[in-house]
């Protein structure tokens, strides 16, 4: 299971080759707007790409992060 933020599509790219076959990708952006913060790991995979803001992460990965359930 892969979450993702990409504000451009570059972190979406490096998502997809790096993903299983099968393996879920979850948009972080999309699941804020669902609201949707309560997920199952599947086989023992999981995984954050987004990119770096100024050091650090975007506020809507951290916002996503302080509320996402496993």
């Amino acid at each position: 299971m892969l979450f993702y933020f990409s504000a451009t599509g570059n972190t979406r790219h490096v998502a997809e080759k790096i993903k299983e076959p099968q393996e879920e990708m979850i948009s972080i952006e999309e699941a804020c707007k669902a609201e949707s913060y309560e997920y199952t790991v599947k086989d023992g995979r999981f995984g954050i790409l987004s990119p770096t803001y100024d050091w650090g992460l975007p506020s809507i990965v951290y916002a996503f992060l302080e509320k996402l359930k496993l």
